[in-house]
């Protein structure tokens, strides 16, 4: 069994992807992006019901990540570092649908917990 899910994949080098945090980055990378082999240590959307996530789920994050910057800006002021910006990611990585074996899935579950 695979499961579908949406990865950032860079557009400025080949077969590398938006890590999910600094800890689970490749140090080796100078953005500290991961490589197809680490995939379970990148950025994804994947859904509850295990279906193939589609535009409308970078979308969803999209304006999640809008409106968590807005708080944070009116919170923090405009100097605020925010990690979570899905409209600077898409300046930098195109979001891209791949499998997971269940074994990469449950290893992205426990990165992302």
């Amino acid at each position: 069994m695979t499961i579908p899910v949406i990865v950032f994949k860079s557009k400025s080098k080949e077969d590398r992807y938006l890590a999910l945090s600094p800890d689970a980055g490749d140090w080796s990378d100078p953005d500290l992006d991961v490589s197809i082999e680490d995939i379970e240590r990148a950025r994804m959307i994947y859904r509850d019901d295990l279906t193939k996530p589609d535009e409308t789920d970078v979308e969803d994050l999209r304006r999640i990540s809008n409106g968590f910057k807005k708080a944070m800006r009116e919170s923090y002021g405009y100097d605020a570092p925010i990690s979570f910006d899905v409209e600077l990611w898409l300046k930098h990585y195109e979001p891209v649908n791949i499998e997971l074996t269940q074994e990469q899935f449950e290893a992205a579950k426990e990165w992302g917990e």
